[in-house]
């Protein structure tokens, strides 16, 4: 679905700035894409699309992405797993994590657009989760039926049939320290291109019934002086004290 300019305006209104001041010591300013580099063309738009004449979000402090899926391809069943391949392009011009999840075992191909920091990528997956990523990324890998983060999601705020998006967002502002600032997801898809207004395309399997589900973490125009970070008791029981 396309947006009017009043509808990508209020979208642009959904800026982030509820990020921790973190450094970014280790992290990986990237050069170019180059040809090789460039995703294909989208199969879905996420909201509003790419561009729409809004202005990025202003960056605010080190941001954290999360892209979700259950799978990249449907040929498994049983005990049978084949892995699958997906990709993702980063255009937001920030230094952030990109956190990647799915169900079914994926290779995923990270590129990013010229000037894009990444500070690491994290993979979280029920089934093998495997990435290739720009040179000096950190990788960081949670897989497995008992190594996973303990939950995958793929649908905004929630889906039935077992994806449970704010407990892998609870798990990931835990384990990063920084509050969520988008997350793009669909059931089926092999490609998201997250774009420097925080929108984001994808191949999104439309035509099997699915549908890419987004969301931005609101915050104020103007970034403050102390951006929050993740709530210390998010996702576990907390005493008070």
């Amino acid at each position: 679905m396309t947006l009017s300019n009043f509808g990508r305006a209020l979208a642009g209104l959904c800026l982030t700035g509820a990020l921790g001041l973190l450094g970014c010591k280790g992290t990986v300013v990237i050069g170019g894409g180059g040809d090789d580099g460039q995703p294909g063309q989208p199969g879905q738009p996420g909201p509003g699309g790419p561009g729409g004449g809004v202005s990025p979000p202003p960056v605010c402090g080190s941001e954290l992405h999360l892209i979700g899926i259950y799978e990249s391809h449907g040929d498994h069943s049983g005990g049978v797993h084949p892995p699958g391949a997906a990709s993702v392009h980063v255009e937001r011009q920030s230094s952030s994590i990109l956190v990647l999840s799915s169900y079914e075992p994926v290779h995923w191909t990270v590129t990013a657009a010229e000037g894009v920091t990444l500070e690491k990528v994290i993979l979280n997956g029920y089934h093998d989760q495997t990435a290739d990523v720009p040179a000096g990324v950190t990788v960081e890998t949670y897989d497995g039926p008992d190594g996973s983060l303990g939950a995958y999601a793929y649908a905004w705020p929630h889906a039935e049939g077992g994806s449970d998006t704010q407990a892998l967002v609870a798990a990931v502002e835990n384990l990063t320290g920084r509050a969520l600032t988008s997350f793009h997801g669909c059931y089926q898809a092999t490609q998201f291109t997250l774009h420097d207004d925080l929108q984001a395309d994808s191949t999104c399997a439309i035509e099997q019934g699915y549908t890419q589900t987004s969301h931005v973490a609101e915050s104020m125009l103007e970034c403050d002086d102390e951006p929050p970070v993740a709530d210390p008791c998010a996702g576990k029981a907390c005493d008070g004290s």
